[in-house]
């Protein structure tokens, strides 16, 4: 005589398999079917779990430290339920910043030229040394901006240059150079 025996298995699953974070620090959220217990870990610093193990259908809640860097990252994390492992790969983005015009030319008469700062990042603008005859409309921020760099009337016969500085607060820095023209007289 045979008699035949079922036993039913475990269930076990996640969504989403991959997880993509901003520079800032943040959660995001990992629903995990399953009847059984399961416990996650990762090896990377800049990524925490919360909870670490539960039972039966769980949100694993994963959370991101701010990535202060240039530099984009990767991580992950691996969930298991008995001899079973899922991992799910976990990105961040890092800071960045840039311009639109790295060189700006005014004529003798000076006026305005219009920036775009692009960043994820806070920032500040400044004259490099400190010219009285350049104005910016907006010396800080956080995030893209427009800004205005303004160059007043140049009565000299003598051409001038001078660099605007745009700086983050993790060592980013984008430098303008500025050049205006001379006074000059035509016969």
């Amino acid at each position: 005589i045979t008699i035949p025996v079922t036993q039913n298995y475990k269930s076990f699953g996640l969504t989403p398999m991959s997880l993509s974070f901003e520079d800032k620090s943040s959660t995001q959220s990992i629903a995990i079917e399953t009847d059984g217990t399961w416990t996650a870990s990762t090896t990377d610093s800049w990524i925490s779990l919360s909870p670490n193990t539960a039972s039966g259908n769980s949100v694993l809640m994963v959370t991101v430290i701010e990535n202060t860097t240039n530099s984009s990252r990767k991580g992950s994390i691996s969930v298991t339920m008995g001899d079973k492992t899922i991992d799910v790969s976990v990105s961040q983005k890092g800071k960045y910043l840039t311009i639109n015009n790295t060189a700006l030319t005014y004529t003798s008469r000076g006026g305005a030229i219009n920036i775009t700062i692009s960043t994820n990042d806070s920032w500040i603008a400044r004259t490099e040394n400190n010219s009285t005859w350049i104005n910016i409309s907006q010396t800080s921020g956080s995030g893209t901006a427009n800004i205005n760099v303004i160059a007043v009337d140049n009565p000299s016969v003598n051409s001038r240059s001078e660099n605007v500085i745009i700086e983050t607060p993790h060592g980013q820095n984008v430098r303008i150079l500025l050049r205006q023209d001379a006074r000059y007289l035509t016969i």
